[in-house]
């Protein structure tokens, strides 16, 4: 008796461990599910994102024609600017967007350029000081006529 017993002990455990691994199977079958019906749901919503940077580059875009990234201003002042802010040696952040505009629709941004702006509105004092020199010197330079 104690064999039949024993023998029925371990078929007994036998069926209930195929009965939870049957039930874990379903479970992860039940969670893939959720997940690729959730992955349906969330795709636009990266879309979205994926759409926005693409704004942002488009409004950034090539540094040749974007007149906020790089312009006629920036290529006048280029001399006097690009040594100073070699020597401060921080990086400059072309992040101030809301003043170029500003500067753009009064017609400024093509006179000084977007880099200058930009340093004149960093929080690090280097960069202001460096972009007043700048225009400083480039309004003291001797005007110099190409015919």
């Amino acid at each position: 008796m104690k064999k039949l017993s024993e023998e029925e002990e371990e078929e007994r455990k036998r069926r209930e461990n195929e009965e939870e691994e049957l039930a874990r199977k379903r479970l992860l079958e039940e969670a893939e599910e959720k997940k690729r019906k959730k992955g349906d749901d969330y795709k636009p919503k990266k879309k979205k994102k994926e759409e926005k940077k693409e704004k942002e580059e488009d409004f950034l875009g090539n540094k040749y024609h974007n007149p906020f990234v790089y312009n006629e201003g920036d290529a006048d002042l280029e001399p006097y600017f690009k040594p100073l802010l070699e020597q401060v040696g921080d990086k400059l952040q072309e992040t101030y967007i809301e003043y170029l505009r500003h500067y753009h629709s009064l017609g400024l941004l093509n006179i000084l350029g977007c880099r200058i702006w930009n340093a004149i509105h960093s929080e690090n004092w280097r960069h202001r000081e460096a972009a007043v020199m700048a225009v400083l010197r480039f309004l003291e330079s001797p005007l110099v006529l190409i015919i």
